[in-house]
């Protein structure tokens, strides 16, 4: 056993004397069976084509942050503007909402007040539910200057008319009430409340004329899905 083994070992010395001195003289240059490594033709690895900006690898899409657009939470903060920017929607709504705790009461004698809180907020789902309908038709009915420029001429007298009641407010005498002062027009009389309404009707004038911030506000509204995205 012990004389095979040391014939392997000298037969191994004698082929790697051998393959020294043929690559060392140069008779033979041997071919690698593995070829070196080209970065160059190498196919790039799967997650080189996704973006860096923060997203994940293993997702197999681009970062969200910094790209994305609004959602349909953007709208909120924005809210209390929309009873005045969409009046006819707002005022449908509204008058759904009525009619339909109306109906829903005269269908179910409610007397307790868990029951009325429920006719209460499906009512408030109808309004929401014809809001987003008429909202949508009052995109599509503003591209007509038929109904576009008495949209904006009553926007304007809105914005005017919360002006002033803020106004009002503001010249309150003490224990007054907000209602004995609020409505009482003989306070246009006074210069800073008329400059206060005609003000605030000539910034809203601007602000719904502008191209850009027409834009930036019709993307908000068709994430909320109350315009037709384009």
């Amino acid at each position: 056993m012990s004389e095979d083994y040391n014939d392997w070992q000298q037969r191994q010395r004698v082929e790697q004397d051998r393959w020294d001195y043929a690559t060392s003289s140069g008779q033979y240059a041997p071919t690698p069976s593995v070829q070196p490594f080209d970065s160059s033709s190498a196919a790039p690895p799967s997650w080189s084509h996704e973006s860096t900006g923060g997203g994940s690898y293993s997702s197999g899409h681009s970062s969200s942050y910094g790209s994305s657009g609004p959602t349909f939470l953007s709208i909120i903060p924005w809210i209390p503007t929309l009873p005045v920017l969409y009046p006819l929607p707002f005022a449908v709504a509204f008058a759904g909402a009525g009619l339909g705790y109306g109906i829903l009461e005269s269908q179910f004698d409610v007397y307790m007040a868990a029951g009325r809180n429920g006719l209460a907020v499906a009512s408030f789902l109808i309004g929401v539910v014809l809001f987003f309908a008429m909202s949508r038709l009052d995109h599509r009915l503003a591209a007509s200057k038929l109904w576009r420029i008495p949209r904006h001429v009553l926007r304007l007298a809105l914005v005017a008319v919360v002006a002033y009641l803020v106004a009002a407010s503001l010249l309150l005498a003490p224990g007054q009430s907000f209602g004995a002062a609020g409505f009482d027009f003989a306070l246009l009389g006074n210069p800073a409340v008329a400059a206060s309404v005609a003000a605030s009707a000539l910034l809203a004038h601007i602000l719904l004329t502008r191209d850009r911030l027409q834009e930036w506000w019709h993307e908000r509204l068709a994430a909320a899905y109350l315009r037709r995205a384009h």
